[in-house]
């Protein structure tokens, strides 16, 4: 059986992966591609700009069954160092739960070699962050953009 593919000008590694795993076709949009909302949770949505994946919380999220780590580690792959940007310029709170969800997803991208960072944190969950000490395991950056300049 002869595989082919054919890929669009700007496609990323991530868009084939994700097409060769899901079959799903993947919306392009000037570098920032939306992943199929067939294959997410309704609180959350997926993109990619240059080569990184961001992960937009949305605010109708159930902190108690939202399992952002395993919807992160779907973009984690073989030979391929993950960078992750978690969006929560979104939420105003957060619990236990989705935290111990993202410090899962931070092991997963740690050992793929990788990169997480946190943006649009607001003061509260910032201070929960601070006051639990986790705030020294990630990184921070205010808005996406500003993810996307770190190295």
């Amino acid at each position: 059986m002869d595989a082919s593919i054919s890929v669009m000008e700007g496609t990323s590694n991530y868009d084939i992966l994700f097409h060769l795993k899901t079959g799903i076709e993947s919306s392009t949009l000037a570098g920032d591609t939306q992943f199929s909302p067939r294959r997410h949770p309704d609180w959350l949505r997926v993109r990619e700009i240059s080569g990184r994946v961001v992960l937009d919380v949305l605010p109708n999220f159930d902190p108690f069954t939202a399992d952002i780590a395993l919807a992160g580690r779907e973009f984690i792959h073989p030979g391929i160092p993950p960078s992750i940007i978690v969006n929560l310029s979104m939420l105003k709170v957060i619990n236990s739960s989705f935290l111990a969800h993202l410090i899962a997803l931070r092991k997963y991208v740690l050992r793929a070699s990788g990169r997480i960072v946190l943006c649009g944190v607001n003061s509260r969950i910032r201070e929960l962050l601070q006051r639990t000490r986790l705030d020294m395991l990630f990184t921070f950056a205010e808005r996406p953009q500003d993810a996307l300049q770190m190295s």
